[in-house]
């Protein structure tokens, strides 16, 4: 979850009822009345998770997770660069051919990311950790793999009320 500029909230997750593949993240854009904007799967023919959002910069934010729709075998760190509108950018992939997972990342002043998690197939093996920075465009010098793969759906919910606030400490 994260905040836009204009006070809007974005939320990603999974869900498997709705998309392309076997799971795909679910992203939603609600305005600070509660009315939702839109909401989007994004995914392929496989399974795709988002387990982090950030704004970056401008009309940008990206979904971070797990993906493997752009890669050949296992799980790889997955990246989806989205704008306001809630339509891809660019995706791309981070790994070997093994299984990658992430876990947290943030924003780093060049508005590249630095993304943490684990892997099995790099270093020790089973669940070492991962690092992988990027550069704005979501180029690494690590494995990667980019893609226009990934599908981007609609959905639709039926919600009577909702609305959010900032709790001031």
């Amino acid at each position: 979850m994260d905040f836009l500029p204009n006070g809007d909230l974005i939320i990603s997750g999974d869900t498997n009822s709705a998309g392309e593949g076997l799971n795909d993240i679910f992203v939603l854009r609600m305005n600070q009345d509660g009315t939702i904007v839109w909401s989007k799967t994004f995914g392929g023919f496989s399974h795709d998770h988002g387990t982090n959002i950030k704004w970056v910069q401008n009309d940008m934010f990206v979904v971070g997770g797990a993906g493997g729709s752009l890669v050949a075998g296992g799980l790889d760190f997955l990246n989806v660069w989205i704008n306001m509108l809630g339509e891809i950018k660019y995706s791309s992939a981070y790994g070997g051919n093994n299984k990658e997972v992430m876990h947290g990342m943030t924003v780093t002043n060049d508005f590249g990311l630095a993304q943490v998690g684990e892997t099995r197939t790099f270093g020790q093996g089973a669940y070492s950790g991962l690092f992988v920075k990027t550069d704005q465009d979501g180029r690494c010098a690590c494995n990667n793999a980019y893609s226009s793969y990934l599908v981007a759906n609609d959905v639709t919910f039926n919600i009577t009320s909702a609305g959010f606030g900032i709790i001031s400490e």
